[in-house]
């Protein structure tokens, strides 16, 4: 009885935290909309693509990091409005919206993939 309420305890704690593990996409979502924009570092994939406005790279997370500082040290995040976050948590996520910030309008885009972010675009909205 004793290894059977072990395995049961396991198997709860596992459960719970691989069906936290798969809504990546939900919390980073989140902390768009509250402005934490520099705190999704964290789940940057080691190499991911990158779109500001014009540059589009392929880069490391440390390098997609000092990149996205810099766009929001010069455009600073007032709000997300009409975010969307759709797609499935167990295969990919999208997070879309329109970015208002001190210095002009953009569209966000994210692509989540195995709980990890490996697209972020911010462009022009026109």
């Amino acid at each position: 009885m004793k290894y059977f309420l072990h395995f049961v305890c396991l198997f709860w704690f596992g459960l719970s935290s691989f069906s936290l593990a798969q809504d990546i996409g939900s919390e980073v979502h989140q902390l768009y909309k509250q402005g934490k924009v520099l705190e999704i570092h964290k789940y940057f994939a080691d190499k991911l693509t990158v779109k500001i406005i014009q540059q589009e790279d392929f880069l490391n997370k440390n390098q997609a990091d000092a990149l996205i500082k810099n766009f929001f040290e010069k455009h600073p995040f007032t709000a997300l409005q009409g975010s969307r976050l759709s797609g499935n948590p167990e295969q990919f996520q999208y997070i879309t919206g329109t970015l208002q910030t001190g210095n002009g309008v953009f569209r966000v885009s994210i692509l989540v993939k195995k709980n990890q972010i490996h697209q972020y675009r911010i462009e022009s909205h026109d």
